[in-house]
């Protein structure tokens, strides 16, 4: 019981401090005796009851979904040199890195101690496999390691069950700006705007309908001309609302707007959904700043967003 008052008065004092609310007059006796008389049995129920959700289930969850895959990054790409990254391999001392076209032509290729590899090169637009062979202190190779991606031109493509998903794309040069929006299939605009950076946090102002959507990003010059054009075309699925009123109502506790985004990351990660991970990820990073989780950014960085 005496944690779930000093759990109230915590909440309460952020939102007095938060709306500049004044101290409230004291409570007659009589009335709080009445106020706790009545309460005490549902806080002790909820009290017994911890909450399903946590932020630290939600870094394991994503500590799980980084692990998933051999070889990262996975899925769609709008960074035009994403960092090539993989899982330690035992014995080995080196890795042979490939990365190689669905047509198996080699791209780039690196001898590294590293777990990591960044590219000195932009990637065109396609579907590209990545090969990393460890190699023991006696040159022999021990295992090899497979991992697939796609470098689009814009973010999220195919279904997403987040109803607020976040929109990437991919940066065209010599560009001051961007003109972003998001339209229904009948050609009506949902989302308008323009921005001057390419990774710019941009998502609905409110959550959108189930539906086929558009997502078309303009390039422009500085005399305002358009210089490129980047589209993606996805649909949200019905299932993302009912998806977030269930998680909502198994955390049963209170969360900040940054912790609430990172426990809807975990909470995605648990479903395999790349774009609805990176999206809670890009609004805990947004809340946050400087003082976001470093598992988000790289989770981030190895969805090949950062």
């Amino acid at each position: 019981m005496g944690s779930i008052v000093r759990f109230l008065s915590l909440q309460w004092g952020r939102f007095a401090t938060r709306t500049g609310l004044r101290a409230l007059p004291a409570m007659p006796a009589a009335a709080a005796v009445l106020v706790i008389g009545v309460m005490a049995p549902l806080l002790a129920q909820i009290e017994r009851r911890p909450p399903a959700l946590t932020t630290s289930l939600a870094q394991e969850r994503l500590e799980r979904f980084l692990q998933g895959s051999d070889v990262w990054p996975a899925g769609d790409v709008v960074v035009p040199r994403p960092e090539l990254a993989w899982r330690a391999m035992p014995r080995a001392a080196t890795y042979k890195l490939r990365l190689l076209t669905q047509g198996d032509r080699v791209v780039a290729g690196a001898v590294t101690p590293a777990l990591a590899f960044r590219l000195d090169a932009d990637l065109a637009p396609g579907e590209y496999r990545v090969t990393v062979t460890g190699v023991d202190a006696g040159g022999d190779d021990v295992e090899t390691r497979e991992g697939s991606f796609t470098v689009v031109e814009a973010t999220p493509r195919g279904e997403v069950t987040t109803p607020r998903p976040a929109f990437h794309w991919r940066p065209a040069p010599d560009a001051a700006a961007y003109r972003v929006r998001v339209l229904r299939a009948d050609g009506s605009v949902v989302l308008e705007r323009t921005e001057t950076e390419p990774r710019a946090l941009v998502r609905p102002p409110a959550a959108v309908r189930p539906g086929e959507y558009r997502l078309v990003v303009e390039a422009l010059g500085r005399g305002g001309d358009v210089v490129a054009t980047r589209t993606a075309e996805f649909r949200v699925a019905s299932r993302g609302e009912a998806a977030l009123g269930n998680l909502a109502s198994e955390m049963r506790i209170i969360l900040d707007r940054g912790e609430a985004a990172l426990v809807l990351g975990g909470h995605y990660a648990a479903h395999g959904t790349i774009a609805d991970v990176v999206a809670a990820l890009e609004s805990h990073v947004h809340a946050r700043g400087a003082q976001a989780t470093p598992l988000a950014l790289r989770v981030l960085r190895r969805c090949g967003v950062r």
